[in-house]
């Protein structure tokens, strides 16, 4: 029983940390920042120090008819040149930008909060003592 019990201590505790990150992308790391729509004027392959492939796109933006110049680091090759990206700005600091992790956020909190949810499933079929 003690093992049931650790089981289910073990998925809450995945499935809160899990909510935890997903609400820094998608709260707490875009507070503050205001949404501006850029376009993607070059591309450029990466490789990091443990040779992951990454990307950085060089975006321009306006922000109050003053235009900015940017880069956006991404995992994936999914922009093209000339496509529209949705980024965030500083509005103190409009020349600092991120990427809009939020629906990334979104996504791994719900995948927290379904661990936390399905961890009484798991313990009834976690084998072990009755």
């Amino acid at each position: 029983m003690a093992g049931k019990i650790l089981s289910a201590l073990i998925f809450c505790i995945c499935g809160f940390l899990f909510i935890s990150v997903g609400s820094y992308l998608a709260f707490f790391q875009t507070k503050g920042y205001h949404e501006t729509t850029a376009t993607v004027t070059s591309i450029e392959g990466v490789r990091t120090e443990v040779d992951h492939k990454q990307f950085d796109s060089t975006v321009v933006y306006t922000v109050h008819n003053v235009e900015y110049t940017g880069v956006i680091r991404t995992h994936s090759n999914t922009s093209s040149i000339g496509k529209e990206v949705k980024i965030l700005y500083n509005p103190a600091h409009p020349e600092e930008i991120i990427n809009d992790a939020r629906p990334l956020g979104l996504f791994i909190g719900l995948i927290g909060l379904m661990v936390i949810l399905s961890s009484p499933i798991m313990v009834k079929l976690w084998p072990g003592e009755k």
